[in-house]
């Protein structure tokens, strides 16, 4: 079904908006077939994680230098620690933690081929370093998310209140040319 909606959605759009969004995609066009490997199943992205055998230090934590790659093309460079102990966060944060990473993969593994794989590949660590392509004004910017700290700081309940002037998007309406 959301194939469905991603296809009409790009059929609604420019042609700039459809090759930026192909280009976002590794090239493919959401819902056709893409080129699959030897016994994979044609129009399945081939998602995997690259140990590329060097490890960094992020706010003074081991990590290892990894890629997301799909279907040959690397999606993001990662340095993923696979222990928290260091970071002293509470048992019970840690569980829930755990759980909550057990839940996305869960909802990963009934999202289609793509989200599978990636899904699969959340039990590999935690991510310390992050850097990964965006696409701003129809250029290529590369993007780098840090971790920086842990905090056992209490968060104020506002900030899980819904925004006044919240509206609920379809990813069909978010497609369409001249949408917010």
């Amino acid at each position: 079904q959301a194939q469905k909606q991603m296809q009409a959605a790009m059929a609604q759009m420019t042609p700039e908006q459809r090759a930026q969004m192909q280009q976002m995609m590794g090239g493919q066009t959401p819902g056709a077939p893409a080129a699959g490997a030897a016994g994979t199943q044609a129009g399945t992205p081939q998602v995997e994680m690259k140990d590329l055998g060097t490890t960094e230090s992020v706010a003074g934590h081991s990590c290892r230098d990894m890629q997301m790659v799909m279907n040959g093309r690397t999606l993001s460079s990662l340095c993923i620690t696979d222990s928290l102990a260091s970071f002293g966060i509470p048992a019970a944060d840690m569980k829930t933690l755990e759980l909550m990473r057990a839940n996305m993969q869960k909802l990963g593994s009934r999202m289609g081929p793509m989200a599978q794989g990636m899904s699969a590949m959340m039990g590999k660590g935690f991510t310390l370093k992050s850097t990964h392509q965006v696409m701003e004004d129809y250029k290529r910017v590369s993007v780098t998310d840090t971790f920086k700290s842990v905090s056992n700081a209490g968060l104020a309940g506002s900030l899980f209140e819904i925004p006044a002037g919240y509206t609920q998007t379809t990813m069909q309406e978010m497609m369409q040319q001249g949408h917010p």
